[in-house]
């Protein structure tokens, strides 16, 4: 584990300062410190993701490789959905793949996925492959 993905996991849930990962593969180091408008349960969330996330995070891939993925008829599906569900779905493709590379730790990437399978744009077998 390192800092920049338990921060961007942890912050999805709960308002924090800051996170602290000494030793990579030692969870029991691993902490973080919420802002002090934080809620018990935005704690409790974000103590449920230090006690759940992958210790070895899936390496991101590089966005361009990643959308190599999908197959034409894949991405066009996609494309069409995009421009049907008042913005949802484009705006996670959206914000995924403005960085330079996809993480597939991330809960928005995470939920991206299972959007793909519910809204019938991927089969499983296709995200489990597109999304590892």
């Amino acid at each position: 584990m390192d800092e920049p993905t338990l921060h961007a996991a942890i912050s999805e849930v709960c308002p924090i300062i800051s996170v602290s990962v000494p030793h990579p593969t030692d969870r029991v180091q691993w902490n973080f410190a919420p802002k002090p408008e934080a809620t018990e349960a935005q704690i409790a969330s974000a103590g449920m993701v230090l006690s759940t996330i992958p210790a070895d995070p899936t390496i991101a891939v590089a966005t361009a490789d990643w959308i190599a993925r999908w197959t034409n008829a894949e991405y066009r599906l996609l494309q069409d959905r995009r421009m049907s569900d008042n913005g949802k779905t484009g705006k996670d493709f959206d914000i995924i793949t403005a960085a330079p590379s996809v993480d597939f730790n991330r809960k928005r990437t995470q939920s991206f996925a299972a959007d793909c399978v519910t809204n019938g744009i991927l089969t499983q077998a296709r995200a489990d492959e597109i999304f590892s």
